[in-house]
């Protein structure tokens, strides 16, 4: 499926609109220690075209940031639900989206959030470190915990560091997999968060929770723009689905 010109449109927009924003040059003690990055516009974007949100989709994002993710389901899912830990990030995100902000440990999220199962989950956690300590699985953690809270036949689109595959972190990987069935994974240039002052490799990750088996298209992309062809062109649909069992890890398309 070929990727449509309103489509097109929105990403030149958002693209144009990042590339007027200030480069970070400067971070604070708590952004560096948290790993705080916002996600940048036209990624953010893209994360919500992988996600295919429906008008009855009921949204979650579990480290909300400054909320670039869940704007990109702003009235096109049933609602949004969001949840930030760090206080300053939190009342930002009350006053933008005008409701409730949850700030709850998204490392355990699913035991904490006192809400029904979401059946989309945006996410981009962080990839080592959290309020309490540093821990390289951290992402992992994160991924798993809103993989448990997300309601059966949903989808979780996670950005991702580049090390998180079954081949460099096989156990975590594969506990992933029992939960949810990998469908899509794309790796990014770490061009894309120049203006937000780093460059790391990331890569954004498409997942349904579901009993059924699906190979793993696992692809690369030099820009956002590739990216989004490529989504549109793997097209990975929703499913619909209310069962759900634990599964073997997926495998890799060639």
């Amino acid at each position: 499926m070929a990727i449509s010109t309103h489509a097109v449109a929105s990403l030149s927009a958002l693209t144009g609109l990042s590339r007027e924003l200030l480069t970070e040059s400067r971070r604070s003690e708590a952004q560096v220690r948290l790993q705080q990055f916002s996600t940048p516009l036209p990624y953010a974007w893209l994360v919500g075209q992988a996600a295919a949100i429906t008008a009855h989709d009921h949204v979650l994002e579990p480290s909300a940031g400054t909320g670039a993710l869940a704007a990109m389901a702003s009235g096109r899912a049933k609602s949004i639900t969001l949840n930030e830990l760090d206080t300053f990030r939190a009342e930002l995100l009350g006053a933008v989206f005008q409701q409730d902000v949850h700030m709850l440990d998204a490392e355990h999220i699913n035991d904490l959030l006192p809400i029904a199962r979401p059946t989309v989950v945006l996410m981009s956690p962080p990839f080592s470190a959290s309020a309490k300590r540093d821990d390289p699985t951290m992402v992992a953690r994160h991924l798993v915990s809103a993989a448990l809270a997300l309601e059966n036949g949903g989808r979780m689109v996670a950005i991702v560091p580049d090390r998180f595959t079954a081949d460099r972190m096989p156990d975590w990987w594969q506990r992933l997999c029992k939960l949810v069935a990998p469908r899509l994974r794309i790796d990014m240039p770490g061009a894309v968060y120049r203006k937000l002052g780093t460059q790391i490799p990331t890569s954004l990750l498409v997942c349904d929770k579901t009993h059924e088996l699906h190979p793993l298209a696992s692809l690369q992309a030099r820009s956002v723009e590739e990216a989004a062809r490529l989504i549109h062109e793997h097209s990975v649909a929703r499913l619909e689905t209310t069962r759900y069992i634990i599964r073997a890890p997926a495998t890799v398309a060639p």
